[in-house]
């Protein structure tokens, strides 16, 4: 039976409680802690679709964890050793959230360099004078447009596949128009969001039909037992856009954003530069512990057309970092080494 301090703990969490939720949180449990142990213990081992892909011995990991937990145990030490655990999983799109902390494992990203600075691109390529079309921010990284001399460069700047695209119609019309020479699509931190829109926008760079991806989803118990693919295919919409298309990318692109490169890779005139993406293809579900916390974990895997798991990232076709005498300057030397491949295309 649940205890009036759980029902008080619970309720704390959902309203945000701030001056008396430590008090609250130091409470003892109701008594459910084996049971939540078992409940995230038994789920990993029968639904999370990685454990066979990162040759992770979940076994081992329960058992040097299992004497660890007792009934009445105070509520942060027992959400720590479930923080730990799943920290061994090695995967972003898995969180436990307690209400008064949310486990993460962010070192797909936090152990890289960073390869990006907004405020760079903001103040030396945007500048004031660019379109902001639904999601995209997007710009012809030239300021004399009547020269026909001066090489011209789309630079289309995407935060969050979030973020609507309604007007991709309008951009690609607009560089055309404009006569770029090639594109440059920028995801670096975009990590992720909807995954249609990520179709979307790949959809408008293809000039054929092409395989895109494939998702398996979890069939049984067994750490390898998954239904055959369920395969995506891009196909072309709107106006052609034939010319070269450098897509930018760094450790923090995940979840969708690694799905949208896996597609982008497909198309003969993209070319990826940067950093192999962080991963995140699996697509995530929630399940609600015993007394009520949240565990959030993938339970599918993805490949690319060959079969090839992007669950660790996907690798781009030339790898470059930032250069730190680039950026003193206001340089961004990605940005710079995309207008250079479309100078050689």
């Amino acid at each position: 039976m649940r205890t009036y301090y759980t029902y008080i703990f619970l309720l704390s969490a959902l309203l945000g409680f701030s001056s008396c939720e430590k008090m609250l949180m130091e409470k003892e449990s109701d008594g459910n802690a084996l049971d939540n142990f078992e409940t995230i213990s038994n789920v990993i081992s029968e639904k999370y679709s990685y454990l066979e892909l990162k040759k992770i011995n979940w076994d081992s990991i329960v058992d040097a964890n299992r004497v660890k937990v007792r009934d009445g145990m105070n509520l942060i030490e027992e959400f720590d050793i479930y923080d730990k655990m799943l920290y061994a999983l090695k995967d972003g799109h898995v969180n436990l959230n307690s209400g008064f902390d949310l486990s993460r494992n962010w070192q797909w990203y936090l152990g890289y360099p960073s390869n990006f600075s907004y405020d760079l691109v903001e103040r030396n390529y945007l500048g004031n004078n660019y379109f902001i079309s639904g999601g995209l921010k997007h710009k012809i990284l030239t300021e004399d447009y009547e020269n026909e001399e001066i090489p011209r460069y789309g630079y289309i700047y995407y935060k969050s596949f979030s973020r609507g695209l309604s007007y991709i119609d309008f951009v690609k019309s607009y560089m055309n128009a404009h006569n770029v020479k090639g594109l440059i699509i920028d995801v670096r931190d975009n990590g992720g969001g909807y995954l249609k829109n990520a179709k979307k926008f790949a959809d408008n760079f293809t000039d054929e039909n092409k395989v895109g991806y494939q998702v398996y989803y979890k069939s049984g118990p067994g750490h390898n037992e998954f239904d055959k693919p369920i395969t995506t295919n891009i196909e072309p919409k709107g106006e052609k856009f034939s010319k070269p298309v450098i897509v930018l990318t760094n450790r923090q692109c995940y979840s969708s954003t690694s799905f949208f490169v896996t597609m982008m890779k497909e198309i003969p005139n993209v070319t990826i530069l940067g950093d192999v993406t962080g991963g995140g293809a699996g697509l995530p579900v929630d399940y609600i512990l015993p007394n009520g916390w949240i565990l959030r974990y993938s339970t599918t895997r993805a490949t690319d057309k060959d079969g090839v798991d992007f669950e660790l990232g996907v690798e781009p076709d030339e790898y470059l970092d930032m250069k730190e005498a680039d950026i003193s300057r206001g340089i961004d030397t990605l940005i710079e080494r995309a207008k250079e491949i479309i100078d050689g295309k």
